[in-house]
């Protein structure tokens, strides 16, 4: 935000220097990032003095040019070569001395050296507006009054202004704090301690009960606004705004463009309420409606660019359609120009939501948009409205006709606080003389209700949207008393509460470690996604979605961590990273069926390309489904879950092509498999991604009740039995080992999947796992009839449970 030292000082005086303003601005928070000067034309005209046309005579060797001698104050008088056609002997001129540099108007910088022109000398040059970059003008030299002293600085004979233009770092919370006035309340508060600053304000008359004038308004969404209100202004003739006004504009950045829009521009930024004037010749039907459009409707801003209108965009319409988008952008076929002759013009609090969606959606930023969508006082409408009016009627002659029109929903009560100094002592560390909180108080606007031993009774202002209870009081007073002020002590002390075991975050920083040592890197995505992905990522889980989304890309909560994973390795695909490994730890977020938001903590790895580059020793070979598998079986092992207690099953997943499940007591921990084509696609990602969502919290409550024990290695040897079990191309192997270790939970140490065939010599639908089977007993060496009775177990199980057959 740009503020400027010289019309800053038009609400404060008197005003400190401009570092020091800077420096207290800065220290009650309104953080001053910068300054710079800001002169009405470039480069001060630093250099160009006023002189008098001593001789002027024809150029012996040129036509077109002239021989003349200026008189600039200095001991002797100017040889120049001047080219312009009005040059004669006795004018008053202005002179762009040797070492001067111009800035011509659309033209590069000009130097003044002295030179030869056509053989004769010439030691500076006579100059036109466009050569000063006061104007465009190349006919002539500029002429001035034969009163004008000579020798004087051009820029005090032509009134050039400079100024010292801050840029301020405004944070959310300062909004009342986003105009000229504002920053010069909260600078007087400041400088509370001073008797002789006063903070002023313009005086305007707003009638107490007055005529509405004859331009109905119909607001047909009063959930959009919180006040409305309009005066319509007769006879008034546009121009040119005054230059005091021009160049205060031009000091922050705002082109001036006619009377009336910068009347508009600039009670905005003197008092941070936005006002909008429309040429109520191009009213339509004599009526304004405020109400959304149709979706779809086409509106053209005011700069031409055409925008297609959703249902909850806020309009300013005439009976024929849209005029303007409400506390944004003005339309280009309402807006007043050098024949506007009647003006509606318009000072509303449009609600922050509206105002915030709109902007986001159409990518609209103004100067309005960022104060509605921060918040306005409903306070400030009427005296916005006046102020301007005024100002109007000044520059550009006309009448308000009738009155203004009000309209107001809700009440303009204020809010109350019952504030205590026992609770601004404990918060600031240290007491606060009372009296110095009163004054900070009742500079910064708010009122002082009334007064106990234990506090104050508080009326917080409308300008103060941003303050609600004590603490945000106990801030105001703060930053303005200072925070310097504030001693810092000299010792630390802190209670140290015991630690929960195990600690969670090293177990955290354990795994990561683990998955860094095996090549992954560690991403960190934004919580957001969009709602077109969310649910085919989340298996059908319900998004939850935001009530005021930056985009449509990023509308809703994610589902599923894996769209962020997928955009990662499409970013780093397009800048040639093609062997990828990356993890996360996150939440997804979801709407259970009861309408509850659900929150899940998850770790989430995907990996991609190859799984050993190219060498001189092997080819390339690609990553693939056991790998990751593998991976995140080594996670589950330094948490002590090894495969055998978990169950493992093939599930039916929307964001996989196939997908499996390892469940512990019958929740899910782990979801791994390849993802489906058509989310790659979505990516533009051309091969396979291997990816697994890892539920944390399931995960850390086995970790926390796994128990670490001591067993001695067995003194008995084991043995391995194999069987060649034919069975339904339907079964699975997890269903084999599960089977086994249901069935023999003493005796069986291992089971593993060694082969599996499925041709031609076999029956149709059928395929051979070949299954071995390791036995061993702690206490005792097991016998060939232990082994047989197991196998006989086992065997039998298969068959009744799975269909099995014994291959020979």
């Amino acid at each position: 935000m740009k503020i400027s030292y010289a019309w800053l000082s038009r609400y404060i005086r008197p005003i400190p220097e401009p570092e020091q303003t800077a420096q207290l601005l800065t220290d009650c928070g309104l953080e001053v990032e910068s300054w710079a000067p800001f002169e009405s034309v470039k480069g001060g005209l630093k250099g160009v003095v006023t002189g008098l046309v001593l001789e002027c005579i024809q150029h012996p060797n040129a036509d077109r040019l002239r021989l003349t001698k200026v008189d600039v104050g200095l001991a002797e008088p100017l040889d120049i070569v001047c080219g312009a056609p009005n040059v004669a002997a006795g004018q008053k001129v202005l002179v762009a001395t040797v070492g001067t540099t111009l800035y011509p108007s659309g033209q590069d910088p000009i130097q003044i050296k002295e030179s030869k022109i056509r053989g004769e000398r010439s030691q500076g040059m006579i100059c036109a507006e466009d050569e000063l970059g006061i104007g465009e003008s190349h006919a002539g030299i500029l002429v001035l009054p034969a009163t004008t002293p000579v020798g004087v600085p051009a820029a005090e004979v032509l009134g050039l202004t400079t100024d010292t233009v801050f840029e301020i770092g405004l944070t959310p919370n300062h909004i009342d704090a986003a105009s000229h006035f504002g920053t010069a309340r909260d600078l007087a508060a400041v400088l509370y301690d001073r008797s002789e600053v006063e903070l002023l304000r313009e005086a305007v008359v707003i009638p107490a009960i007055a005529e509405k004038h004859d331009t109905p308004v119909v607001i047909e969404q009063p959930e959009a606004l919180k006040r409305y209100s309009s005066i319509r202004i007769s006879g008034v003739k546009v121009g040119e705004s005054p230059d005091w006004m021009k160049n205060l504009l031009l000091s922050i950045g705002l082109r001036p463009i006619n009377a009336v829009v910068d009347v508009t521009n600039f009670v905005l930024h003197e008092t941070g309420q936005p006002l909008h004037a429309f040429d109520h010749g191009k009213i339509r039907g004599g009526k304004i409606f405020v109400r959304s459009c149709e979706n779809g409707t086409p509106f053209t801003t005011l700069d031409g660019q055409t925008l297609t209108l959703a249902s909850s965009d806020l309009m300013i319409c005439d009976a024929e359609g849209p005029l303007c988008m409400a506390g944004i952008y003005g339309g280009l076929n309402s807006g007043v120009n050098s024949n506007t002759t009647e003006i509606f013009l318009e000072s509303a609090t449009f609600d922050a939501v509206w105002v915030r969606r709109s902007s986001k959606r159409h990518n609209l930023k103004t100067d309005s948009s960022f104060r509605f969508e921060r918040g306005t006082d409903p306070e400030a409408t009427l005296y916005a409205l006046y102020r301007a009016a005024s100002l109007i009627t000044e520059l550009c002659g006309g009448t308000i006709v009738g009155g203004h029109t009000d309209e107001l929903f809700g009440t303009l009560d204020r809010r109350l606080c019952h504030y205590k100094w026992a609770f601004m002592d404990r918060l600031i560390g240290e007491p606060v003389p009372r009296e110095d909180a009163r004054k900070i108080l009742t500079k910064l606007g708010f009122v002082l209700r009334g007064e106990s031993t234990e506090g104050l009774e508080i009326e917080i202002p409308g300008f103060k949207v941003d303050v609600e209870g004590p603490a945000d009081i106990t801030e105001e007073i703060l930053r303005i008393y200072g925070y310097n002020r504030i001693a810092i002590p000299t010792q630390v002390r802190n209670s140290i509460s015991p630690a929960a075991k195990p600690d969670v975050h090293a177990l955290r920083n354990r795994l990561s470690d683990h998955l860094c040592s095996q090549g992954f890197f560690e991403v960190l995505n934004n919580s957001l996604s969009s709602s077109s992905i969310a649910s085919v990522a989340g298996n059908g889980a319900e998004p939850v979605a935001l009530a005021n989304p930056l985009s449509s890309e990023l509308d809703v909560m994610r589902t599923s961590m894996l769209p962020a994973l997928l955009e990662n390795i499409a970013w780093n695909r397009n800048r040639q990273q093609n062997d990828l490994r990356f993890f996360e730890w996150g939440k997804t977020y979801a709407l259970g069926e009861d309408g509850a938001f659900l929150e899940t903590e998850k770790l989430a790895m995907v990996i991609y390309g190859n799984s050993v580059p190219e060498n001189i020793h092997q080819a390339p070979q690609s990553v693939g489904f056991f790998h990751l598998k593998g991976w995140v079986s080594h996670v589950l092992q330094l948490l002590g879950l090894d495969d055998g207690r978990l169950d493992w099953r093939l599930i039916s997943h929307q964001a996989f092509k196939e997908a499996y499940a390892w469940e512990l007591n019958g929740k899910t921990l782990v979801v791994l498999g390849e993802v489906h084509g058509s989310l790659r696609k979505h990516y533009d990602i051309p091969s396979a991604v291997f990816a697994a969502e890892i539920n944390w919290q399931p995960l850390w409550n086995a970790y926390r009740k796994a128990k670490v024990s001591y067993t001695e290695v067995s003194r008995f040897p084991t043995v391995r039995r194999d069987l060649a079990l034919l069975l339904s191309k339907e079964v699975s192997y997890a269903e084999v080992s599960r089977l086994a270790r249901q069935t023999e939970r003493k005796l069986l140490k291992e089971v593993n999947l060694f082969d599996v065939y499925e041709g031609d010599k076999l029956p149709a639908g059928k395929k051979s796992y070949a299954v071995s089977f390791v036995f061993g007993d702690d206490e005792q060496t097991l016998t060939d009839k232990q082994i047989e009775k197991t196998m006989e177990r086992l065997l039998k199980a298969f068959t009744e449970q799975l269909g099995a057959e014994l291959r020979n």
